[in-house]
């Protein structure tokens, strides 16, 4: 059975029984002579045992506690119903007996165990005594949370165990190397991550010099020599092909015939893996390409790659990095079972796309020490900025175990040149980038939706547009500019009418209730806007009024006059734009 059956006890606990006919009500004598005689049925079939029912419950639900009490449940957990400690109670609604249960686990070491109580409603009716209700709903939680407790200790100590040959031969082979520090299976063959020098597992302590790292099978063998800086995941793209790093270029490296296939000396590599093309190659500006013989030739191999390779259609629609779909490490310890590791070969990297090493996967059926189950990116979306400059965002979605939030997605938005080489990355945590544009001379602009659950100050409009700048610099250099309030646009671009128009949600904020869309922001939200402009200059608002005030807010003024001076252009552009609009407002007829 699953949690599903506490939805199940919860419906049914608010049918009472006062439609029900009550003879009388029962003794306390007849009571546990009752209890006696259906402790005694739990060895007979269900059908028989549901004779001594007469409820408007659902067969299931009934069903579901009677299972425990046979024990027929769970081979994690035993149920102890102590039905001569019962504690009978005769009150209007009938009769109450409480039955004490004890839950202990069973098949393991330890013994774990939980205490309950399961309420039954009794009533004599036709010279017999029967159960009008089952109140199973804390009966039925505490048993499946120890059982779910059991069954993750069983599973754990069964990836364990699974894991003990890798640890010992892991352990084995740190005689030849100063650390062994991942290990996985590929086409199930075991490979060990190998590394002479000092190496951290903490990404925040790691070294990016001062050791090598190769590869060895599981009888210590050498795969690839421990001269790179950074093994790939085997097989991320094409069958048995590793990419390898060294001195900050990567190459291509054959674990089934331990041959290098290309040197270190790229600063990406595209797999292409047909028509005799087994890759595309970039180093510094130059593209060039590695048939199947390993043999390189300058340039693209046709027009048709060189649009493919300048318009990133290398990069790949939907990926997703996930326990099953690549092969993941791990850590070679019994602390770090279930925590995988993943390299993304570098045309995934160098685009921005994901981080040269993501950890924290999960790697196991249950949830252990991993706590993502994957991470996907969808949709990368190619626009023009300028002629020197090519904006790329896609959709990135982690999945969370046991989180708050089953899900995170945010955007990521890569700029890069006509070379396609990487400018700036930046994360937009929001439900989709709308735009991302050039305003002025050296200002872009990106406009992106907020999702509607993540609405955190009291205006009455919760899906107002967020946008984030930066600044280009003459030598292509992209750098985000640091905003100084709530609204950013009132801070770097002069408002019109688009900045205030939209389809906006909006919801009653003292009756809770949602009011019908607006295409233009309220007067009330402008006015936040003026207040939110004054405020990053230091004017002093009640407590009451500041809202979502940045958390540097430093107010020291009462009046505009003593800062007047300070205000930017574009800010006293904007104080008037918004004075106006808000006039207009609120002399608008309802």
């Amino acid at each position: 059975m699953k949690f599903s059956f506490l939805q199940v006890f919860a419906a049914v606990a608010c049918l009472v029984m006062a439609c029900s006919v009550v003879k009388k009500e029962a003794s306390d004598k007849e009571v546990r002579i009752f209890l006696s005689s259906f402790q005694a049925s739990l060895t007979q079939p269900d059908e028989v045992i549901l004779k001594q029912f007469d409820s408007k419950q659902s067969r299931e639900a009934l069903v579901s506690a009677i299972r425990i009490l046979k024990n027929e449940e769970s081979e994690y957990v035993t149920c102890e119903a102590l039905f001569e400690s019962a504690s009978i109670l005769n009150n209007g609604r009938g009769t109450q007996v409480n039955i004490p249960v004890v839950f202990h686990s069973k098949n393991l070491e330890m013994d774990y165990q939980k205490e309950s109580t399961l309420t039954l409603w009794v009533t004599a009716r036709a010279g017999s005594i029967v159960i009008t209700q089952l109140d199973g709903m804390v009966f039925y939680a505490q048993f499946a949370m120890l059982r779910n407790e059991m069954q993750w200790s069983t599973d754990r100590a069964v990836e364990i165990k699974k894991r003990q040959p890798l640890y010992a031969r892991a352990k084995a082979l740190q005689q030849n190397f100063d650390s062994v520090i991942w290990c996985a299976t590929y086409n199930t063959k075991n490979y060990f991550y190998v590394v002479n020098g000092v190496w951290n597992n903490s990404a925040r302590k790691r070294a990016t010099e001062g050791y090598t790292m190769g590869l060895v099978d599981e009888s210590g063998n050498t795969i690839i020599p421990p001269d790179y800086e950074l093994i790939g995941t085997i097989g991320f793209d094409l069958p048995g092909m590793v990419e390898i790093k060294k001195a900050g270029k990567v190459g291509y490296f054959n674990i089934e015939t331990k041959q290098l296939v290309a040197e270190p000396a790229y600063d990406m590599i595209i797999p292409y893996g047909r028509e005799n093309i087994l890759c595309i190659v970039k180093q510094d500006t130059v593209y060039g390409w590695i048939n199947d013989a390993h043999v390189y030739t300058a340039g693209f191999p046709s027009e048709k790659i060189n649009e493919w390779v300048n318009g990133f259609g290398f990069l790949p629609k939907d990926i997703r990095l996930a326990n099953g779909v690549q092969t993941l490490c791990e850590i070679p310890a019994e602390g770090n079972a279930g925590y995988g590791i993943l390299m993304p070969p570098s045309y995934l990297v160098k685009t921005g796309l994901f981080e040269e090493i993501i950890e924290g996967l999960s790697s196991t059926p249950i949830p252990m020490s991993g706590g993502t189950e994957y991470v996907e990116a969808k949709g990368t979306i190619l626009q023009t900025i300028t002629d020197q400059i090519n904006a790329m965002f896609t959709t990135i979605t982690n999945r969370y175990l046991d989180g708050r939030e089953e899900f995170y997605i945010e955007n990521r938005l890569v700029f890069v040149d006509k070379r396609n080489d990487t400018l700036a990355v930046a994360d937009i945590p929001t439900k989709k980038v709308e735009h991302v544009k050039r305003i002025g001379q050296n200002v872009l602009e990106v406009k992106a939706i907020p999702y509607t659950e993540w609405h955190d100050y009291d205006a009455p409009e919760y899906d107002i547009p967020e946008y984030k700048y930066f600044t280009l610099g003459e030598d292509l250099s992209i750098v985000p500019l640091r905003a100084n309030r709530k609204y950013t646009q009132t801070q770097f671009a002069k408002l019109d009418s688009s900045y205030l128009t939209g389809e906006f949600q909006r919801y009653d904020r003292v009756t809770g209730e949602n009011l019908p869309p607006s295409s233009f922001l309220s007067a009330e939200t402008l006015e936040y806007m003026q207040k939110d402009i004054l405020a990053s200059y230091g004017m002093t608002y009640p407590e009451g009024e500041r809202y979502d005030f940045p958390r540097d807010y430093n107010p020291r003024y009462t009046r505009r006059e003593e800062f007047e001076d300070q205000i930017t252009d574009i800010d006293r552009y904007n104080l008037q734009f918004l004075e106006k609009i808000i006039a207009l407002l609120k002399t608008k007829p309802a």
